[in-house]
């Protein structure tokens, strides 16, 4: 395991995704964008390459624009009832109950959505949950996490992100934030982030008085050339 030279910083906030980051949602997202394609006639080709892109934006760029609202009011439907078999990512109980006040949830699905999906996975919700709407720019853009950590009232060059998406990680870049990367939905040589693990699971955090920790059983710091 390595973590480069994660261990050796601390942080004010950690700023969480949520699909495929702490809840596995991989099932029902392509059920439900299954679904809604073939009701509106989209290739498969249409959605390939949107993964941690907006709902709003997937459709404005799939969608004819006198269609856009009718198309979104039903993949919000199709994305409300598609719950089934969504479950908690391996550590991700541990990794909300560990962080607490100093966690927050940025997801570029709508609110309701997130809110349904963090229930059917057993979930608390933390303090701050920045969705897909309460933003002008969605992902790669660093808007969500930004609006995250002016809302947890921390400093975004020591905010960490965890992420599963090249677009999260990016948009954690632009905002000036560290990345911490899951390959739960992404190989691990599409993410181009601080350190890449498999899952929660592989991390813990502590929070001090100097801000937040994170370590993994035999992590090995960077050697710099």
């Amino acid at each position: 395991m390595n973590l480069g030279s994660l261990p050796t910083q601390r942080f004010d906030a950690v700023i969480l995704d949520l699909d495929n980051t702490l809840v596995d949602s991989q099932e029902a997202l392509v059920a439900a964008f299954g679904s809604w394609a073939r009701e509106y006639r989209i290739s498969p080709d249409q959605l390939t390459g949107r993964a941690g892109w907006r709902t709003r934006d997937i459709v404005d760029a799939a969608i004819e624009k006198p269609h856009r609202a009718e198309a979104l009011a039903r993949i919000d439907e199709l994305e409300l009832t598609t719950t089934e078999g969504i479950t908690a990512i391996p550590g991700a109980v541990e990794a909300l109950s560990a962080l607490h006040e100093v966690a927050a949830v940025a997801t570029s699905s709508r609110r309701p959505v997130a809110l349904a999906r963090l229930a059917a996975a057993g979930l608390e919700p933390p303090r701050v949950l920045v969705s897909g709407e309460d933003v002008e720019r969605g992902k790669p853009e660093p808007d969500a996490f930004l609006l995250a950590a002016r809302r947890l009232d921390a400093d975004p060059a020591r905010c960490l992100v965890v992420e599963d998406a090249p677009a999260g990680v990016e948009a954690a870049h632009r905002a000036g934030m560290s990345a911490l990367a899951l390959t739960t939905s992404t190989p691990s040589a599409d993410l181009d982030a601080e350190a890449v693990v498999t899952d929660l699971s592989e991390v813990s955090f502590t929070v001090g008085r100097d801000g937040v920790s994170i370590t993994a059983p035999g992590f090995q710091l960077r050697s710099e050339a």
